[in-house]
C-alpha cells in the first residue's frame, strides 16, 4: 500500500511541476503502471518508460465529457505526465488496433493469395484476431511455390507500430510459427519489412488459441500490409490484427487542402497523385472524384 501511495504522489508532483513549466503533450499513465513508478524514478530516472495513451484528462474535463459515471470514475483513476519523448508516442501507437477485430476494416479490404475453397470458414476475411467463426487458411495444395499471404488494406495511410497473430479456432493443430511482413502504398509494389538491413522474421504462435503480439522497432508508413507465412504447424492458418495511428493529412495541395487517398476516378482507385487531363499532378479532395468532381494540384512532395 505504501508503494502505491508513494507512486501516486510522485506522479501527481510530476504532473504539477510539468504543467507549470508548460511542457508539451499529455500522456496517460495508468494506475497499474504508477505502482512501479517510484522504482524507475530512482533507478534510472526514466519517467517515460510506460506511456499508454496520448489523451490528457483533467478531472473537470472528465466530468464535463462523461458526467458522474463508471466511465468517468475510470478516467479519474488515471494520472498524466507531460513529455516530449518520442518513445511514449511509439508505445501509444502500439496500443491502437486499426480494425481487424473491430470490423473497421471491411471484408472487401482483406484479400489473400488463395483460400481453402469451398470452405467459407477459411476465407481471407475470416482472418480477424479473436474471431471464432473462422480463420484464413491458404490453399496449400494449389500453390506449389508456397507464395502464401494475407493482405489487409487500411482505411487510409497509417503509421504501423505492431502486429499480432493467432492460429485456428477451429482446429488446434493449425498455426504459423514464423512470418514476414510486406507493406505498400499502392497495393501493387510491396516491400519486405527489414531490421538492421535484413528481412525480419517474426516469431509467431506456439499454439492455435493464444495471441502473440510483435512490436516493430522501426515503424513503417503503409496503406497495405501482407502477412507472409514462413513456417507453420500443420497448416499456415492465421488470424491477425495491425496496430498503428492514422496520418490525418500527409498530402497537402497547393491551396493547403488535403488529398484523399485512395480516390475514385473513372471507376478506378488511385493511391497517389496522377497526371491525366491537367498538365501537372493532381489529386481528388474527396474519396470519389467521379461523384464530387473536387480536385487540387499536388505539392511536389506528394508526387
Amino acid at each position: 500500500m505504501f508503494r502505491v501511495i508513494f507512486a501516486l504522489v510522485l506522479v501527481t508532483i510530476f504532473h504539477i511541476s510539468s504543467s507549470l513549466s508548460h511542457r508539451a503533450q499529455d500522456v496517460v499513465i495508468s494506475k497499474k503502471e504508477a505502482t512501479s513508478f517510484y522504482k524507475r524514478f530512482f533507478l534510472d530516472n526514466d519517467i517515460y518508460e510506460e506511456c499508454y495513451g496520448e489523451e490528457s484528462c483533467d478531472f473537470e474535463e472528465v466530468v464535463e465529457k462523461y458526467g458522474h459515471s463508471e466511465q468517468s470514475y475510470e478516467y479519474w483513476n488515471t494520472y498524466t505526465c507531460n513529455t516530449t519523448n518520442k518513445r511514449c508516442k511509439d508505445v501509444a501507437c502500439r496500443g491502437y488496433p486499426i480494425g481487424m477485430e473491430s470490423g473497421k476494416i471491411s471484408d472487401e479490404n482483406i484479400v489473400a493469395s488463395s483460400w481453402q475453397e469451398p470452405f467459407h470458414a477459411f476465407r481471407p476475411e475470416k482472418g480477424r484476431l479473436h474471431k471464432d467463426d473462422g480463420v484464413w487458411c491458404p490453399n496449400t495444395l494449389g500453390e506449389v511455390d508456397k507464395g502464401y499471404y494475407l493482405q489487409v488494406e487500411f482505411p487510409g495511410r497509417y503509421n504501423i507500430c505492431a502486429v499480432a497473430s493467432q492460429g485456428s479456432p477451429l482446429y488446434d493443430t493449425d498455426w504459423v510459427t514464423k512470418y514476414r511482413l510486406q507493406y505498400s502504398m499502392d497495393g501493387q509494389n510491396f516491400t519486405f519489412y527489414t531490421e538492421n538491413g535484413e528481412v525480419k522474421e517474426f516469431s509467431g504462435n506456439t499454439n492455435a488459441k493464444e495471441m502473440v503480439k510483435n512490436d516493430l522497432s522501426r515503424p513503417i508508413t503503409a496503406h497495405f500490409i501482407r502477412f507472409v507465412p514462413v513456417e507453420w504447424n500443420y497448416k499456415p492458418c492465421m488470424r491477425v490484427e495491425v496496430y498503428g495511428s492514422a496520418i490525418a493529412c500527409p498530402w497537402k495541395t497547393k491551396n493547403d487542402k488535403c488529398c484523399v487517398f485512395p480516390f475514385t476516378y473513372k471507376g478506378k482507385k488511385y493511391y497517389k497523385c496522377i497526371v491525366d487531363w491537367v498538365w501537372m499532378p493532381w489529386c481528388a479532395t474527396t474519396s470519389n472524384f467521379d461523384k464530387d468532381n473536387e480536385w487540387e494540384n499536388c505539392l511536389p512532395s506528394t508526387y
